[in-house]
This record gives structure tokens, sequence and C-alpha cells, in this order.
């Protein structure tokens, strides 16, 4: 009789464990997707990133439109687009010498970006787009921004 109760005081531990942890890994997730929404509605004083997009021909911003319009149609080649927008500037963002490296928030945009680019493969959602796009704006700013501060030093 004693090996039945510590048997069920060990699975109860265990479940136990088991939900704590379960609790802890969906409160990290509402913190990380809350936090990166919180980033991407930040608004900053000046706006580097249109400059940006039209000197490096980027499209990000004519994404946007065509998805705040709802004119989109073929969301595989806006995909594709903000594929090639993505790939430039986190290039950029690595191996300029004056970006200085990648701070936390841009890597939680990164994350934040692979992310929502899987769910796009799911689920083919507009929604997915429309945040890849403001990601890809952020980080057209930064590039900007540092390019600026750079000039002025």
């Amino acid at each position: 009789m004693p090996d039945v109760a510590r048997f069920s005081s060990e699975g109860i531990e265990m479940i136990v464990s088991i939900l704590i942890l379960l609790f802890s890994l969906i409160l990290f997730a509402y913190w990380f997707r809350y936090t990166c929404l919180l980033i991407l509605k930040a608004e900053p004083a000046t706006d580097y990133a249109e400059p940006v997009a039209e000197a490096n021909q980027l499209s990000f911003l004519a994404v946007q439109k065509q998805l705040v319009a709802e004119e989109a149609s073929g969301l595989d080649g806006l995909h594709e687009l903000l594929q090639r927008d993505y790939r430039f500037l986190s290039y950029l963002m690595r191996h300029a010498s004056d970006f200085g490296g990648l701070d936390l928030e841009h890597l939680m945009l990164i994350a934040d970006y692979k992310i929502m680019s899987a769910w796009y493969a799911v689920s083919r959602s507009r929604q997915a787009l429309e945040e890849m796009s403001s990601i890809i704006g952020r980080f057209a700013h930064a590039v900007g921004e540092r390019a600026d501060a750079a000039a002025r030093a």
C-alpha cells in the first residue's frame, strides 16, 4: 500500500510540474506577441522607412497599401516581395559597419517575422502579411535612422 501512495504522489507532482510548464509557455508566448505588437505600434518622431524604401526599391510600402485597400490578389506574390525586402534589410542590418549590431528589439522582431512567415505558410493569412510588412518597415526605419546618425557624426 505505501508504494501506491508514493506513486500517486509522484504522479501528481509530475502533472503539476507539466501544468506549470505549459502555463509558463503560454504566458511567455503572450508576453512575446504583446511586446512585438507594442514595438510595431510605436510611432517614431521622424520616419525613415519611406526614404529607405524609395532609395533601395523596396516593395513593403506598396504591399501595405494593397493589403489595406484589400486589392491584394495573389497573396503569394506579395509574400515573395516581402521576403525579398526582408533578406535585403536583414543583410544591411547584420553587415553595415555603422549599424553596430542588433539589439533585443530587432532580435524579437526577427523572431516575430519568422513566426509570421511560418503562420502565413500554414494559413495564407492577410494579417500575417500585414504584420510582416510592418516589421520590414521597422527595419527600414532602423537602417535609415542609423544612416542619418552616421552622416551627422
